[in-house]
Formats: C-alpha cells, sequence, structure tokens
C-alpha cells in the first residue's frame, strides 16, 4: 500500500487520502488513525518521526524540559499502547527515528561533528531502547541520523532503501554520511 503521512496537530484530523494530523499526547488520536489507515489489512511497518523537533537546553526551564520528554516520549508510548490495542496477529515493525541521539567514534564519522548529542534526542532513543526491551514482540528499531546532513529528502530516500525496505536482525542503527 501507499505511505501514510500523519503530522503533529492540535487533533486529529483527515486532511486528504493518506494525510492525516494528530495530537501526539492523545491516544484516541493514534488509536484513530491506525484504526482508520489499516482499514483491516495489516501495517508494513510504522516510522515515528515526531520527536525529531525535540531539543532541550541548559536554557529550557524543569517545565519546558518535562514537556519536551512529553511529547517525544509521550508519543511514543501512546503509538506502542495503540499499536498493541489495535492489532491482532503479529504488529507492524515501529522504526523510531531520532537525530543525534548517539555519538559515533572519529574515524567513523566521515563530516558529521562526534561528540555532539542532542539531550531530547538521546532521550527519546532510551525510551524506544526500553520498549524494545520490554516488548520485543514489537519488532521496534531505534535509527539515529545524521545532525548535519543537509538533503533531508535524500536522507529519507537513502534511510528508506537501506534500512526500512530491508528486514534486518539489527534494532540499533546510527546513520551517518548515508551510511550505517
Amino acid at each position: 500500500g501507499e505511505p501514510v503521512i500523519v503530522r503533529s496537530g492540535s487533533h486529529f484530523a483527515e486532511q486528504s487520502v493518506g494525510a492525516f494530523s494528530a495530537n501526539p499526547l492523545r491516544r484516541d488520536d493514534i488509536d484513530r488513525v491506525l484504526a482508520t489507515t489499516a482499514g483491516g489489512a495489516p501495517l508494513r511497518g510504522i516510522v515515528h518521526c515526531w520527536g525529531l523537533d525535540e531539543t532541550v537546553s541548559t536554557a529550557h526551564t524543569g517545565e519546558e524540559i518535562d514537556l519536551a520528554g512529553q511529547r517525544a516520549c509521550g508519543s511514543v508510548l501512546h503509538l506502542v499502547h495503540s499499536v498493541a490495542a489495535a492489532t491482532t496477529g503479529a504488529p507492524p515493525p515501529i522504526t523510531v527515528i531520532t537525530r543525534g541521539a548517539q555519538t559515533v567514534a572519529p574515524a567513523q564519522a566521515l563530516s558529521s561533528q562526534p561528540g555532539t548529542v542532542s539531550p531530547a534526542q538521546a532521550m527519546v532513543w532510551g525510551f524506544s531502547r526500553v520498549v524494545a526491551r520490554e516488548l520485543p514482540e514489537l519488532r521496534f528499531t531505534c535509527v539515529d541520523i545524521d545532525t548535519a546532513n543537509g538533503d533531508a529528502a535524500g536522507e529519507v530516500e537513502a534511510l528508506y532503501e537501506d534500512v526500512l525496505a530491508t528486514p534486518s536482525d539489527e534494532n540499533q542503527l546510527v546513520w551517518r554520511d548515508g551510511e550505517r
């Protein structure tokens, strides 16, 4: 089937065929997306990118950091609960994308800036790793993408071809400069 795009919004809405908005902090919105998109057919996979926009720094208040964590990790939690509730049989694989959650050894980082980690992205990665360990039947994969890549369209295409379209036993991947 065709891919479905779900953008973060204030509430559930079907914007057009294959395009929705949903509030990542409301599980019933995620339930509605799954019910509408699946239409009885099993999903081939789910790619979660909602945490990519989250950032935190020392300039943020504790309340702002908590809210960023709720949006980033809470959306993963609601997705997991919705998939578990809506799925009969094998659940679709879930891939959570982060940006800059992991460092890479300098020898492996061709043009990336090693050592720079996003705390908000690391929060999503860590939470996703816990879900993967606690619920292995969900076939959860974490993919951390390059912070320095300016070619988002090319990155998405390469990521799809190498990681998402090819089944793998790997459940933690760091994607830098177009390579694992």
